[in-house]
């Protein structure tokens, strides 16, 4: 189910940032165990909009 919804998403234009974002009310911590597993999957399969030229040349882009 979580590479079936990953499908649904697009990758993020940013380097090393998730296409899935996640909100908490306290520091941030490493996901783990089993919802880690599920957001990297989804992530993983998410559609690849931004390539990794636009991802290096991205501040560029973005004036």
């Amino acid at each position: 189910m979580a590479s079936l919804l990953g499908k649904l998403m697009i990758n993020s234009p940013k380097r090393n940032v998730r296409a899935v974002i996640l909100m908490g009310f306290s520091e941030t911590r490493p996901l783990g165990g089993i919802a880690g597993k599920v957001i990297n999957i989804m992530d993983d399969n998410s559609h690849r909009l931004f390539s990794e030229v636009f991802i290096s040349n991205r501040e560029r882009y973005l004036k």
